[in-house]
């Protein structure tokens, strides 16, 4: 398993450094799962692709319901020690076509993710977002995403080097 992850690693060194070459201030991105069910299950890495400086941010999948588990995936040492590094945000599920996720539950997320001091978060599922068939109306939906995110985003500016 690890000679075949070890392989994964060469090739995202590989796709990291011919990035750079053409696009020096590209961003690698990753959203991949936890630590351990992203190596277990597809050989990723990734806590070491952190410290080889081979991703530029972490968008960390934490599809959980149950807020200790959603709290608990955040504060492994894996996400800890990113954090020194990288940017790290987290992606939460708004649920999918069949089986929404009450926009309660994403506010709760919201929240926690911001006490947490992370980069930020984005969204998994499009047609939950927004959609019409979830447990609220999609007028309430729409209205609560908007007192979530009732204020612009500052970002700083950023020079280019010459």
């Amino acid at each position: 398993m690890r000679w075949r992850a070890n392989k994964i690693t060469a090739f995202m060194d590989s796709i990291s450094k011919s990035v750079k070459a053409i696009k020096p201030y590209a961003k690698i991105s990753l959203s991949p799962n936890s630590q351990y069910f992203a190596y277990k299950y597809y050989l990723q890495d990734w806590e070491n692709w952190v410290k080889q400086d081979l991703i530029d941010e972490l968008i960390l999948q934490v599809y959980r319901s149950e807020k200790t588990s959603f709290i608990t995936e955040m504060s492994k040492p894996s996400i800890k020690s990113a954090m020194k590094k990288i940017p790290v945000a987290i992606g939460i599920s708004t649920g999918n076509l069949l089986k929404p996720v009450e926009i309660d539950q994403v506010k709760e997320q919201i929240k926690i993710v911001r006490k947490q001091k992370l980069a930020g978060f984005s969204f998994f599922y499009w047609e939950s977002l927004w959609g019409y068939i979830t447990p609220e109306s999609p007028y309430q939906r729409r209205q609560a995403f908007l007192q979530m995110f009732d204020t612009q985003a500052v970002r700083p500016l950023r020079l280019k080097k010459i």
